[in-house]
C-alpha cells in the first residue's frame, strides 16, 4: 500500500502516471477513455483521500476501503456526465494506479 505522506505519492508527476495507467488498462478501458479522464479520475481520487483524512500528517496506517473508493469515484464521474466512466473503466483505473504506485516504491 501506498504511503499517503510520501512525497513520491503527493507529488508524483501526473503525466507519468496518465501514461501508466493508460498502457496498464485493457484495450477495452483504453478505447473508452482518454488522458483527460485518467486526470479527472485522478484528482477526484484525491478529494476522495482528503475528505476521508487521510492526507492529513499522521503515522496512523491507512486501510482504503477500495470499494468505498470506487463508488466515489463513479459517483462522481456520473455527476459530471461521464457516463462513459463505468465500472469496469474504474476498476481497470484502480488497478493500473496501484499498479502505477506500486513501481515507485520498487524503483
Amino acid at each position: 500500500m501506498a504511503d499517503m505522506q510520501d512525497p513520491r505519492f503527493l507529488n508524483g508527476d501526473d503525466d507519468a502516471a496518465i501514461a501508466y495507467i493508460l498502457k496498464h488498462v485493457p484495450e477495452a478501458v483504453r478505447s473508452r477513455i482518454d488522458e483527460d479522464d485518467v486526470q479527472y479520475l485522478l484528482d477526484v481520487e484525491l478529494d476522495f483521500y482528503d475528505e476521508k483524512g487521510y492526507l492529513d500528517d499522521t503515522d496512523e496506517v491507512i486501510e482504503i476501503d477500495e470499494d468505498e473508493l470506487a463508488a466515489y469515484l463513479l459517483k462522481a464521474a456520473r455527476k459530471q456526465g461521464q457516463e462513459h466512466v463505468d465500472e469496469a473503466v474504474v476498476d481497470a483505473f484502480l488497478a493500473a494506479e496501484y499498479a502505477y504506485n506500486e513501481s515507485l516504491y520498487r524503483s
